[in-house]
């Protein structure tokens, strides 16, 4: 069945690489052979520190690969090669990579058992703890310029200690040092895993707002980064989470947990397009876009076997396996 869905519009700036080709021109004295003038070899290399540094795509994820009891933040190459640990105590969890790729946002209990948001350089050094609370915090993303980080919370919760889903889940947004907290939605329903449009305009959200709390049911909406004019995106039967924006503004990325037809989907300005059809207790969820928007990362579970993580082009094809972790590899972000 079709749906009419209306995308956050206004694309982002997509950056590309830029080759710069040089060139060096060789004089010689003509009216004195034995005097020829080549080009200054400090010149040239002068020249060459100038190019651009080609950062490689990076994907960070948790796994509790190393056995210790927790979860920590991996940052490792597309293809697998060149796995780092970041973290070394405490769980840590939801790992977003900043979009110049030289922070990490990311969950912890280390100060807070309910959950507290950090950033770290992407050596995973200069930890920091924002926004303290005795809430639980969860599932932080970047804006595209930076800037910003939205999250979900149940800071102004009755008990903001709840971890449950039937918890009164809140989006809010603040600047990526911590300040400027502000409180996006106000209800009574279930508001998650919020990523800011490349625009900066609207933001992208799952909810339980129009399902019976009690029924794990969820949909996806946008919303201006106010909170208002909020608008339901899809209606399907399942838990829908971790909607994500391409670069370009114009796919959302999402994950189906449960339901009648689990898996990754896409959805565009026409219709939600289903990616992945694995069955007999396997699942995949928690999508990310390559940063030129050709692929998807995700995390593929099977039951009973832990959980790993995936690529794929981005209309379902050529599945490939890129981590072999003893136990869980979750929830990638892959970034530059």
């Amino acid at each position: 069945m079709k749906h009419n869905i209306s995308l956050a519009g206004g694309g982002a700036r997509i950056a590309t690489s830029v080759v710069i080709g040089l060139s060096a021109t060789f004089l010689f004295a003509c009216a004195n052979e034995s005097t020829p003038t080549s080009p200054s070899l400090a010149a040239s290399a002068a020249n060459s520190s100038r190019l651009p540094v080609v950062q490689p795509d990076r994907i960070v994820y948790q796994s509790n690969r190393a056995n210790t009891g927790t979860f920590d933040i991996y940052s490792m190459l597309p293809d697998g090669s060149d796995n780092t640990r970041l973290t070394t105590s405490f769980d840590n969890y939801y790992p977003s990579l900043s979009p110049d790729g030289k922070r990490i946002v990311f969950v912890s209990n280390r100060d807070n058992y309910a959950l507290d948001i950090y950033v770290m350089n992407s050596d995973g050094s200069n930890v920091k703890r924002l926004a303290p609370s005795n809430a639980t915090n969860d599932k932080p993303t970047w804006s595209a310029d930076g800037s910003k980080i939205v999250f979900t919370s149940t800071r102004d919760a009755a008990d903001p200690t709840d971890r449950a889903s039937s918890a009164s889940w809140e989006v809010y947004i603040m600047n990526a040092d911590g300040s400027n907290l502000k409180r996006v939605t106000n209800n009574s329903v279930g508001e998650w895993d919020p990523q800011l449009s490349p625009d900066g305009m609207h933001i992208v959200f799952a909810s339980d707002r129009d399902h019976p709390r009690s029924s794990w049911n969820r949909d996806l909406y946008t919303m201006n980064v106010d909170g208002t004019n909020i608008h339901r995106l899809t209606s399907q039967d399942g838990t829908i989470e971790s909607p994500r924006y391409d670069a370009a503004g114009t796919r959302i990325a999402y994950g189906v947990m449960s339901g009648s037809a689990p898996g990754i989907y896409v959805l565009s300005s026409h219709s939600p397009t289903r990616l992945t059809f694995d069955a007999g207790g396997s699942i995949e969820f928690t999508p990310t876009w390559s940063p030129d928007g050709t692929q998807i990362a995700y995390t593929h579970f099977v039951s009973g076997s832990g959980s790993q993580i995936y690529k794929m082009n981005a209309d379902g094809s050529n599945p490939k396996r890129v981590t072999r972790d003893p136990a869980y590899a979750q929830r990638p972000d892959w970034g530059r």
